[in-house]
């Protein structure tokens, strides 16, 4: 029971620093689209709840790790354990740092839009790169540990902005706009989002190579299993990317498909977004292969 509240709070706390992360920069980089700033307003309400959200399941989250450290549920709320967690561990010590980011994001959050826009990246950038801090790459120590890190922020910021401008294209295309103003931002969105992917896919092997050590047997591991699931997640989403970009979008411009139909793709890839999230959020919370079953 534990375990899977561990896995859920890390999952909405993901969730909300990758939309907030996402949604930000993608904002930042409609503002010289002619046009485009405008639909940003209506990103803002998300915002703001993500921003929330980040730093309530961040203390859930917390307290599901001092529950699970002890294999005890009454430890989530037992005063001393949380303590000693917080000031002898030095997950305790990061997740400090990482709730003093989270609760000024939610407070620049409410400020108005878009001059707040810089800020809530820079700060849910640092939130979302810190993650790095906290999982399998913090075993690490020395010059690998230090590679490990850095690839897994960049792994992080990448795939984060790329699953995060995702999530945001359905506030920005809420109602139909002129094709020309659709396909400004749908071009925008294509243009930083093939970067990203390229990144995340290049730090996410480098990643994963710095994890596994054994793969004769990975798939033998509830990690390989997680892993190839995750990995599938990302062929999908980068087909449906590709539709988008390459079938859906040219046609629309022309009148030859449909606003709805466009809109439905998005809403898949954000979806399969979302499973990719869950995905890393399990892998967190399991141990990968580092020698052959028995």
């Amino acid at each position: 029971m534990l375990e899977a509240a561990l896995v859920f709070f890390r999952f909405l706390h993901f969730a909300s620093c990758i939309f907030v992360f996402g949604a930000s920069v993608f904002s930042i980089a409609l503002l010289s689209a002619s046009g485009a700033q405008t639909c940003t307003e209506g990103l803002q309400p998300a915002l703001r709840f993500s921003a929330v959200a980040a730093a309530v399941t961040a203390l859930f989250w917390f307290q599901c790790v001092a529950g699970t450290m002890t294999g005890s549920a009454s430890s989530a709320t037992d005063p001393d354990v949380l303590q000693t967690l917080l000031l002898n561990t030095s997950f305790g010590q990061i997740w400090l740092v990482r709730m003093v980011f989270v609760l000024v994001l939610a407070i620049v959050a409410f400020r108005a839009a878009p001059e707040a826009r810089i800020s809530t990246a820079a700060l849910s950038g640092l939130l979302l790169a810190s993650v790095a801090l906290t999982g399998h790459a913090a075993m690490q120590r020395g010059i690998e540990g230090a590679a490990h890190r850095l690839a897994d922020a960049i792994h992080l910021l990448s795939g984060g902005y790329w699953i995060g401008a995702v999530a945001a294209l359905p506030f920005l295309l809420r109602s139909p706009q002129s094709p020309d103003l659709t396909y400004r931002i749908l071009c925008r969105f294509s243009g930083l989002g093939v970067i990203a992917v390229i990144v995340a896919l290049a730090s996410g092997v480098l990643n994963t190579l710095f994890i596994v050590q054994d793969w004769s047997h990975i798939l033998s591991f509830a990690y390989g299993k997680i892993l190839l699931g995750k990995v599938s997640l990302v062929v999908i989403m980068a087909i449906i990317a590709c539709v988008n970009r390459f079938l859906l979008m040219p046609t629309f411009r022309k009148g030859n498909s449909s606003f709805r139909s466009l809109k439905r793709s998005v809403l898949a890839e954000t979806l399969a977004g979302g499973l990719i999230v869950l995905a890393a959020s399990l892998l967190g919370t399991v141990s990968p292969p580092l020698s052959s079953p028995m």
